[in-house]
Order: structure tokens, then C-alpha cells, then sequence
């Protein structure tokens, strides 16, 4: 029987009401110009392509804002996942690179079966005793990414054992690393065997990484000139080099799955996979009804949680703001008057555009609305002219749909 990938995943949820769709995955490539992203109203980001290469120098599971939204480190760039399985003595490799010299290796997107961008993106890879589904969220307000695998295995008593290796970055998001063999981050485990706190070097911001279960081994050394096909096509530097700084190793039975978790901070508890896509799920159900759209087409609901992405908070202020673009703006002044009356009056989010008008308006200057606040955290520049007629027009439409007068 074929394997229906979103009916799977509506049972995992537990709702019915969202949008969930596979896309075709016909004449795949390595380099495929289709992405995913998923953020977590703080700034960071997770994205890759739907091959599971990175085609970006923007891509990464964790690409962390550390002055939210600004600020933006690539921490976390991969997962290449080796997978046996007891009685046979193949090996699977389902990771997808492209390397300067032109190779593809391995060919992981060659085991894909299906992919769907929603609720989170979810890949389903075919295994000769089953399929492997990896699934990829954050959670908003957290600043973390969360990994999942679950094992849906054909034959009864069926074990595979997955050799997970962490591909690992420190950079500005905006440029590319040289590794050096001088140069190997401070890694310390922590308490459980599947926890460990990660430094690039003295002064860096940590990142920690920790599984629900199996454990992690350290095995340090890079891997050299990743190819970056979008950047290549920008004319800009288009390889660069990670740190492979080791590996998960764990053992899953058919029905079984594990979780990673990765961020800025240690958990107390690794939550389920399951358990967190239902929490993400029911809160893109909140955003749904909020915006009145249940009962409108799949396409429609669909832009309303894709722009939920770009609503951000703005450490500076306290406020919320608007992402211009992921994966690589921050909060432009000009684009946040322009796209405010869609991502949140039309959506019903009053309380979000009303701390997005105040953002914007505690910082007018003659006349002036700021264009964008710098990624580095500096003083906002102010060079456009049309800013403020968007943010009074703006206002004016929170008015027309709350009456709050006290507001304006």
C-alpha cells in the first residue's frame, strides 16, 4: 500500500483544518530551487532546499538572531544522516551536499519519497524495511530548532540504528568560513549522555545541542568546500567550510522516534516530536481562526501562516516588527508600512500591528521614518521618503478596523 505522507501527518497533529500538501517531487536535483523556512518571531531561522543541501550561504538549521531580530549567526548548518538497519550490511546515506568540484555526495534526495512544507517541513526517505520521516520546527518565542525522526517500518520487530553528523558553523550570516586545523570548538557534554555545550572560540556566543535519546560523540575535523549554487548565481563567494564536530548515534524500532534540540540554551526536557508539531499545529490553528479563514481555500490559509514568519519581536524596543525578507533583511521601515494592513489586520492580529506602528513611530525623526535598523545593531538609518505616508495610512487602517481612537 502506498504511503500517503499527509494523511500521516494529520494524525500526527491531530487537526484536521490545516493545509497540509505534499509537492511533487518529479525530477529532483541536488541543486533544486525550491526552499523551506521556518522562524521563530525572534529573528533566527531554520532553511535549506527541499533536496536537504544547502544552496545558500543564508542556509542553516539554526541561524540564531542574537539581538533579536538582528544579528543573525549561522551556528548550525546540517545534519548528514547515515542509517543501517539490523540484518542488512548496506549502508544509507540520505545527507545531500554539492562540492566545489562539481560532485553531489551523497545523493540522500534520491531516497526521498515525499515532502510537505506544513505544518513543519516534514521529509519522508525510503528505507529498504520502512520509511524514515525527519521533521524540522521552531517554536515561537524559543530560541531553538528542534529535529525529529520517526521509523514507520513495513515488517514487525524491524531496528535501524541512525549516525547523525553535526556539520557546525560561527559566522555572520552575510559571509562564508575558512576552517583551519588550527581550529577546533571547545566542546564540554553536559550531564546526559546526548548534551553538549559548543564555543567556536573564547568569547563566542555557546550553543547547546542535546537528544531525548541515544548519545553524542565527539569526532572533530572539517569539511572543505561546500558548494553554493544561489550565491554562485549572485556572483558572489559560493563555497565555504564547516566543522563536523561528531555525531548522534541512535537506535529506533518501528513507531519509535527521538528528538534533538538546538539553541542558545540547555532544555530541562527534550520534548516529543509528536508533541511539539502538536503545539506548532495548534497554534497555526489559533492564527487560522483568528484571521477567520477555516473555512476558506487551502491557498489562502496558507499565506496567512506563511506571513505569520516575518512578525517578529525587536529586542531594542521592546516592540514587535516585520521582517523584510527572509532569509536575509531585517525590519525595513518602508516595507513594514507597505505589508502591515495584510500580515495583521487582515489576519485580525490588532495587538501586533499596533506595537509595529508604535515601533516605528518612537523612532520618526523631521518628519522621517526609519528605512531600516542595521543588522549590527547601530542607529536606524533614515533614507526614504515615502515611509511616513505609509505609516500614516497604516494607522489610519488600524483605526478603520479597531476604532481605537486612544491609540491614534
Amino acid at each position: 500500500m502506498q504511503f500517503d505522507l499527509c494523511q500521516w501527518l494529520r494524525d500526527q497533529c491531530a487537526i484536521t483544518s490545516l493545509p497540509i500538501q505534499g509537492i511533487n517531487l518529479d525530477n529532483l536535483t541536488a541543486a533544486d530551487e525550491r526552499e523551506w523556512l521556518v522562524t521563530n518571531g525572534l529573528g533566527s531561522y531554520a532553511s535549506a532546499s527541499v533536496s536537504g543541501a544547502n544552496t545558500r550561504r543564508y542556509h542553516g538549521l539554526f541561524v540564531g538572531s542574537l539581538n533579536p531580530p538582528v544579528e543573525r549567526v549561522v551556528f548550525f548548518s546540517r545534519l548528514d544522516e547515515r542509517v543501517s538497519q539490523t540484518g542488512r550490511q548496506d549502508v544509507i546515506s540520505l545527507g545531500c551536499n554539492i562540492w566545489r568540484s562539481g560532485a553531489v555526495a551523497p545523493h540522500g534526495h534520491k531516497h526521498m519519497l515525499a515532502f510537505a512544507a506544513s505544518p513543519v517541513p516534514t521529509f519522508c526517505y525510503q528505507l529498504p524495511g520502512g520509511k524514515l520521516i525527519k521533521q524540522v520546527l521552531m517554536k515561537h518565542g524559543e530560541q531553538h530548532v528542534y529535529i525529529g525522526y520517526s521509523y514507520v517500518a513495513d515488517v514487525a520487530d524491524s531496528e535501524i540504528t541512525l549516525d547523525l553528523s553535526v556539520l557546525l558553523n560561527y559566522r555572520d550570516f552575510h559571509s562564508q568560513t575558512r576552517g583551519s586545523d588550527n581550529w577546533h570548538f571547545s566542546q564540554e557534554k553536559q550531564g546526559a549522555a546526548g548534551s553538549v555545550k559548543i564555543t567556536a572560540f573564547n568569547g563566542a556566543q555557546p550553543f547547546f545541542m542535546q537528544s531525548s535519546q541515544g548519545e553524542y560523540q565527539v569526532d572533530s575535523c572539517w569539511y572543505r568546500d561546500y558548494f553554493l549554487p544561489r550565491e554562485y548565481e549572485r556572483g558572489l563567494a559560493d563555497s565555504e567550510d564547516c566543522l563536523r564536530s561528531g555525531q548522534f548515534v541512535v537506535k529506533l524500532k518501528g513507531g519509535e522516534s527521538f528528538t534533538i534540540a538546538a539553541g542558545l540554551s540547555l532544555l530541562t526536557v527534550v520534548p516529543t516530536i509528536k508533541d511539539l508539531v502538536q503545539q506548532v499545529a495548534a497554534r497555526q490553528h489559533s492564527l487560522l481562526q483568528k484571521a477567520d479563514v477555516l473555512d476558506k481555500p487551502p491557498v489562502v490559509q496558507r499565506l496567512v501562516l506563511a506571513g505569520d514568519q516575518f512578525l517578529s519581536r525587536r529586542k531594542s524596543t521592546g516592540g514587535f516588527t516585520i521582517v523584510a525578507g527572509y532569509p536575509w533583511f531585517s525590519d525595513w521601515g518602508r516595507d513594514s508600512m507597505i505589508s502591515l494592513t495584510g500580515l495583521c489586520l487582515s489576519t485580525g492580529r490588532y495587538e501586533e500591528a499596533r506595537g509595529i506602528l508604535a515601533t516605528f513611530g518612537r523612532y520618526c525623526s523631521q518628519g522621517m521614518l526609519p528605512n531600516y535598523f542595521p543588522d549590527n545593531g547601530q542607529a536606524p538609518a533614515y533614507n526614504t521618503s515615502d515611509a511616513t505616508l505609509w505609516w500614516a495610512y497604516a494607522l489610519y487602517r488600524y483605526y478603520q478596523a479597531t476604532g481605537d481612537k486612544e491609540f491614534v
